[in-house]
């Protein structure tokens, strides 16, 4: 088998201009893979929930991948895209990442996607069994496999590439983003459509209020339709940042809050508490629980100082390199 050649199989939806979106921690780790050597075809998925959509996937890509010849096949998200990939797979090997609600299911209401989710869990077990290598983003999403499953399974979260997330002064970020000397700011991400209800703004506004009571300089910002470039300039001149979601696998946003020494206090969700356990200064609470996230962004607010989030990135192996390092000795055993 040609080892060089990789197909990924993602969800996308299509840009304005024609173009179809791919994730950005996909985007960075097509890029580490190339720079080895890897030749790489992205496949995106531009219909998972219309069965007629699925079937017209299925068909284009069946063709493309006999066309590629031998390859390895890594699904970038479970549910339907996972099964997809089984479908079209050939007899080439299948590598599924899982990223967090396709194994946890979502936390959405109502009877209709309580019935969704159940079933795209169901849909992420049956492609599992199809698949020879599985990951899994963090250990809650592992603990959720069956058995049979697990081992199969390596937990590798997504990296974060420190090319990216680059040193920006303080003082200087701040006057990028047009906040001023006293301020105390507080940057949250609500995310959008269907995901906004998972990342729980009503509690984040919560705490922020109770905060404001405490430290009357604070403001919110929020991280909407923001460039990396931007994010990077925006979490370098900020001074903290509140994350709290019902449900998250591994959440990006804290790894590069992380790796530009932005404290942070969350809930405990995902693996936060795994990544925050030797990051000072940050909080991650009990419960859910307005008055001690504010709380604990008082206390930062007092001691006003960076935190060693950079470097326990590096220790923990969740920076690019190391991840892509991990990934390759999956694809090496499979070939």
């Amino acid at each position: 088998m040609n080892k060089k050649r990789i197909v990924y199989f993602v969800t996308g939806k299509q840009n304005p201009d024609g173009t179809y979106y791919c994730p950005p921690f996909m985007r960075s780790q097509i890029d580490a893979m190339e720079k080895e050597g890897y030749q790489t075809e992205v496949v995106i998925l531009t219909n998972n929930s219309s069965p007629k959509g699925i079937l017209r996937n299925i068909r284009t890509w069946k063709s493309k991948i006999r066309q590629l010849g031998p390859c390895i096949v890594h699904a970038q998200y479970g549910s339907v895209t996972s099964l997809t990939a089984a479908w079209c797979k050939g007899n080439n090997p299948l590598v599924i990442s899982f990223c967090g609600d396709d194994i946890l299911g979502t936390k959405q209401t109502g009877w209709a996607w309580a019935i969704r989710s159940r079933l795209m869990v169901w849909i992420s077990h049956i492609s599992a069994f199809c698949a020879d290598a599985l990951i899994a983003k963090s250990s809650n999403i592992y603990n959720m496999l069956w058995t049979a499953e697990q081992k199969k399974c390596t937990i590798i979260p997504n990296g974060v590439d420190l090319n990216t997330f680059t040193h920006i002064d303080y003082v200087t970020a701040r006057k990028q983003c047009g906040w001023g000397t006293d301020d105390f700011v507080v940057l949250f991400n609500p995310s959008s459509g269907n995901n906004a209800y998972v990342k729980n703004k009503p509690l984040a506004d919560a705490a922020f209020n109770l905060l404001k009571q405490q430290v009357p300089q604070a403001q919110m910002c929020l991280i909407e339709n923001n460039t990396y470039t931007e994010i990077n300039g925006m979490m370098h001149g900020a001074d903290v940042l509140l994350v709290t979601s019902l449900h998250e696998g591994s959440p990006n946003i804290v790894k590069e809050a992380l790796a530009c020494n932005l404290p942070v206090v969350t809930v405990n969700c995902g693996d936060v508490a795994e990544r925050l356990s030797n990051v000072y200064p940050s909080a991650v609470t009990t419960e859910y629980n307005a008055a001690e996230l504010a709380k604990h962004m008082a206390e930062i607010s007092l001691l006003k100082k960076r935190c060693n989030g950079r470097s326990t990135l590096l220790e923990q192996g969740i920076d690019n390199i190391s991840v892509k390092t991990k990934i390759k000795h999956i694809y090496n055993r499979l070939t």
